[in-house]
């Protein structure tokens, strides 16, 4: 990570933090386009968030992390009744965790 990434993490997670905002979802894309990690059980949480923008920007950012600790979360939204899990990473991601294969390999 270069410094300059170091020095907008401590914003982002407070960003993050604060869910009762649409700019959340610019926050949970910044943090996975900059590779922050320790922010994933905060975007995984934002699947829950009652705006779709913003469970669709925390889908597409989880999906570029490629994170196996939210694979439940994705995979229990699969049929959700919105359009917002249109990313093709995430569906992927959470459709092997549904079948117990790994989405890197085809193995499981």
């Amino acid at each position: 990570m270069s410094p300059s990434g170091a020095s907008v993490e401590p914003g982002l997670l407070c960003a993050l933090a604060d869910t009762g905002h649409r700019g959340v979802r610019w926050s949970a894309l910044a943090c996975a386009e900059l590779g922050f990690r320790r922010p994933v059980p905060l975007i995984t949480a934002l699947l829950e968030h009652p705006d779709p923008m913003v469970r669709e920007g925390a889908c597409e950012a989880l999906g570029r992390f490629e994170e196996p600790a939210a694979l439940p979360a994705l995979a229990a939204r699969l049929n959700d009744e919105t359009d917002w899990y249109a990313a093709e990473q995430p569906r992927r991601w959470a459709k092997s965790a549904a079948t117990g294969r790994s989405p890197c390999s085809g193995r499981p």
